[in-house]
Parts: structure tokens; sequence; C-alpha cells
């Protein structure tokens, strides 16, 4: 298939099934607070945020792997991918299996009910329920490196359908647990089904890959972890901008609970999976060029880039205006779904958080296809650095609220955009840099 009609089939299936699963979010929040209730599903958000440090960081491994493998299809070079997809897989076991002897083991010494500042539970049921959450990210860690093993093949509407399979099955799951007896509705049991859906599903994705691409099926005889040193060396660069973008991810929410409240916590993260709706729409477009990026600028096809980044760029900004209209008709949706109140300061920060994430979203995924990142490194570097301290002052004014959170992730992702779009001007412009 013609790669451009193919990029655009990929794009509309992406777009097909993301439509499908953006209803289940409706449906399965009031579940899991019917379930629950505000107070535990701020516990549960917080957990699973702090976690997110763990189970979106792969050392840069899958991103590595990613780019390396494009550029090794791109060049019909399918041994050499399959040497390189069993030693990353091996390298991903093994890094994970003694991330989570050593964090399982550090659970038991830490005092978690402190540390989320939770007294609700006991430690031994607090510590629980993190061991089974932690053991679910870790086993992900492995598994999941199969949608960068679909992106490097450009077919990265699987991703959106294996996360549409694995949002309607916890659905399903949900729905029969809030039928039972209240012996089965609490905590434990919602965590069991976020923490074992993913995993069988994810599973099973891989064994179908390696059913119906055998030219990268690899041999567990043949394993060598040198194999992964080129996708491990640009790895490590990307390891730091997702360590960047992990601390900001699990720092929000961490902060809002401790500092604001878990009733705050709870708004913001209804406002984000909602809003996170009409930016995923966006994603879906802008994502797949990833990938395709690594391949044309592997050919030296350079125009085609410059003419694709100002193209996606008009979708980003497109989908900042539908951001911005879900938002204000908020307050007028929400309580026909949920019985909670949204205050309209958290609202506005939020849905100003999202909008510039998603406005800048373009120069990030195109320089992070072309691979030349040391300046965003540098700034992952700063943001990890500097976020937090410059957030507790902020939030000492008591003048912003939860935007004395979300102001110096703003900053810093209008700063890094600044920086990718220079460097990508470099690029489709033919200058080296």
């Amino acid at each position: 298939m013609d790669f451009n009609k193919n990029l655009n089939t990929q794009t509309y299936i992406s777009l097909v099934f993301k439509i499908i699963s953006l209803g289940i979010p409706v449906i399965s929040i009031p579940i899991t607070l019917n379930i629950l209730n505000k107070y535990d599903y701020g516990i549960w958000v917080t957990i699973t945020s702090f976690l997110q440090w763990f189970n979106m960081l792969d050392f840069g491994i899958g991103l590595g792997l990613r780019n390396k493998l494009t550029e090794l299809i791109s060049k019909k070079k399918f041994d050499e991918g399959k040497k390189l997809i069993g030693a990353t897989y091996l390298t991903s076991f093994l890094i994970f299996s003694i991330l989570f002897i050593i964090l399982y083991t550090t659970v038991f010494y830490v005092d978690t009910q402190k540390l989320f500042n939770i007294s609700k539970y006991n430690l031994e049921e607090l510590n629980y329920i993190i061991s089974i959450t932690l053991m679910s990210f870790c086993l992900n860690f492995t598994f999941k490196l199969i949608n960068n093993l679909y992106y490097a093949t450009q077919k990265p509407s699987i991703n959106i359908i294996i996360n549409t399979v694995t949002q309607v099955t916890t659905l399903a799951f949900l729905l029969l647990i809030s039928k039972q007896k209240d012996d089965y509705v609490n905590l434990k049991n919602v965590t069991y089904i976020f923490a074992i859906t993913p995993i069988v599903i994810l599973f099973a994705f891989n064994i179908l890959f390696f059913y119906q691409n055998k030219m990268l099926r690899f041999s567990f005889t043949q394993i060598k972890i040198k194999y992964a040193k080129s996708s491990l060396s640009l790895g490590v660069n990307f390891l730091v901008i997702q360590l960047s973008v992990v601390f900001l991810s699990s720092l929000i929410p961490v902060m809002i609970s401790k500092y604001i409240g878990f009733e705050t916590t709870t708004e913001y993260n209804i406002i984000t999976k909602y809003l996170n709706a009409i930016q995923s729409l966006v994603f879906i477009v802008i994502n797949p060029y990833w990938s395709a990026v690594t391949h044309k600028y592997k050919l030296n096809e350079l125009s085609w880039i410059k003419k694709s980044y100002f193209k996606v760029y008009k979708f980003s900004i497109l989908g900042c205006l539908l951001i911005s209209m879900t938002s204000f008709l908020f307050p007028f949706i929400i309580p026909l779904f949920i019985n909670i109140e949204i205050t309209t300061s958290t609202l506005i920060w939020v849905t100003i958080y999202i909008s510039v994430f998603t406005f800048t979203q373009p120069s990030m995924t195109f320089i992070n296809g072309i691979g030349r990142i040391k300046n965003q490194v540098i700034l992952s570097f700063l943001i990890i650095l500097l976020t937090f301290p410059c957030s507790i002052l902020l939030i000492k004014t008591n003048i912003f609220g939860i935007g004395a959170i979300l102001i110096c992730p703003i900053l810093f992702r209008i700063i890094k955009s600044f920086f990718a779009h220079k460097e990508l001007k470099l690029v489709y412009n033919g200058i080296n840099s």
C-alpha cells in the first residue's frame, strides 16, 4: 500500500476505535465512583498516579526500539530487526524484574499512610493494594513493547484497538462487580480489575503480532543483549525526556492531594479524563507521524516532513478550539452523568494546561521522530529539577489555587516546543546542527 494512503487509513481506523472508546469513561467513572466514593476514588487516583513513575517509564527502551526498528524496516534489514526485538525484550524483562523486587521490598519499609496522607485504611491493607498495582505495572513494562512494534511497522491503529479492548473489558468487570453484594464492592477488587485486565490483553496482542509478522519473529535461543545497544544508546536520551513527562504526570495529582485536598484531586482527574477525550483525537492524528517522520528522514525526504508538519499543526489548533468549547459546556454536561461539584478555577486551569500540551504536540512528535533531541534532554533535566520547588513557592502565595501546581508545567512545555520548532526548521531546510 502507498505510504501516505496507509498513513491516512491507519488514522481513520484509529479515529473510529477512539470514538467508540470515548463513551467508556463517561460510563466507567460514575460506576467507579459508585463502587468506591469520592474519597476512595481520590486515594485510587493518587496511588496510581504515583506509580505512573514506573508505568510510563521504560528507561527509553521502547522509544529507542521504535526509532531504530523503523529505520531497519525502512532499509529492509529484517534479520537485524529480529535480533534487535529479541534483545530489547530480554533487556526489558531483566531490568523490570529487578525493579519490581526492589520496589516490592521498599513498600514494606515505607510508611505509605503518611506518604499519601491516608488514614482510612490500615498500613497492611494499603501496602497490599499498592503491591498488586505495582506488580501489574512491572509486568506491563515488557508486554507493552508491542506498542512500539506496531508503530515501527506503520500500524499505529492496532494500539488504539488494544486500548479500546482493554477499556471495554475493564468496564465489563466494573459493571459486574457493581451488581454484587457490598463485600465485593471495595477498593481491593477495583485494584484487581485495573491490574489484571491490561496484562492479559497485552500478552494476547504480543502473540498475535509475531504470528502475523514472521519476518520479525525472534528466536529465544539466539537472543543476545548486545544487539540492543543501538536502541539503548538513543533510548538513554529518551529516558530523560520520559522522566520529565512521568515526573509531571505523577507529581501533579500527588501535590494536589497533599497541598489542596483529595476532593480537588478527584475534580482534576475527572476534568482531565473528559478533556483528554478531545486531546486524544488530536494525538491519534499526530502520533503516527513519529515513525512516519523517522522513515522519511532516513530516506532524506525533507519536503514531506515540512509539508506534514504544518498540516498537523493546523489540526492541533482545531483541537485546542474543541477543548475550549468542551470546557465551556462542562458545567452543563457533567451533572447529567456525575453528581459532583466542579469548581470554576480548577476547570479553567486544567483547560489551559491540556490546551497548551495539545497545541505543542506536533513539534514534540516530529523532533522525536527525527531523533535530534539534545535541547529536549537539557530542558527535561531543568523540568525535573525546578518544577517542584517553583510550585511550592507559588502555593505559598495562596493566590493561584490549583494553578500554582500547573503554571510551571505549562511554561516549561512552551519553552520545549519553541526549541523543538527551531530545530525542525533546520531539519526541513536541510541544515545540520
